[in-house]
């Protein structure tokens, strides 16, 4: 939060703000989950996936290794320091082609379980923006709610101030008209 601060000016954010709640308000940008698929369903698969992409690179490295033996035994071969075997070295070279293969499968695999990881991650966080959006619109459904509430009794009061006003009003009146009544019984003069 501090760093947003910091970063944009007061409008800018209010801008980012006020564009993501105009976002998230439109019905077609709620995508919510069971529950049990975000507590459940999305850990367990991304705890596979963690699993997954472990060992991938696990074999990874220990075919690079391998890659690395095999190279250095083919270096040997054709540099002359061991005896050179046509048949010994056509091995070394498809076991090298079997190894880059199986290296370019491991990193597409890699790469396709890095890309779950990815949309399963995104997928909860569109949940949990979802859910925040579905919060944000009942409090503001909440808010105008009791706005109008607010309005209506401010109205009642203003009404009622008016009255109370006629009211005083029409007491000075009669309080008037009865104490020239009262003076006029005191003073005996005739009471119309």
């Amino acid at each position: 939060m501090d760093t947003a601060k910091q970063t944009f000016t007061s409008s800018q954010l209010q801008a980012i703000v006020s564009r993501a709640i105009k976002q998230c308000a439109e019905a077609s940008a709620i995508r919510l989950l069971h529950l049990e698929t975000v507590d459940n369903d999305i850990p367990a698969e991304l705890h596979k996936l963690e699993l997954q992409q472990t060992e991938i690179k696990t074999r990874y490295k220990m075919m690079a290794g391998r890659r690395m033996d095999i190279l250095a035994a083919l270096t040997s071969h054709v540099d002359g320091t061991q005896q050179e075997d046509p048949n010994a070295t056509l091995g070394i070279i498809n076991e090298v082609r079997d190894i880059s293969v199986t290296l370019d499968r491991l990193t597409q695999d890699l790469h396709a379980a890095n890309e779950q990881v990815s949309q399963l991650t995104s997928l909860r966080d569109i949940h949990d923006a979802s859910a925040l959006a579905m919060a944000t619109r009942k409090l503001n459904t909440s808010f105008l709610n009791q706005l109008a509430v607010s309005d209506n009794l401010q109205s009642q009061v203003l009404a009622l101030k008016v009255e109370r006003d006629d009211a005083r009003k029409q007491m000075a009146i009669v309080a008037n008209d009865f104490d020239v009544l009262h003076k006029k019984v005191d003073t005996g003069d005739s009471v119309e």
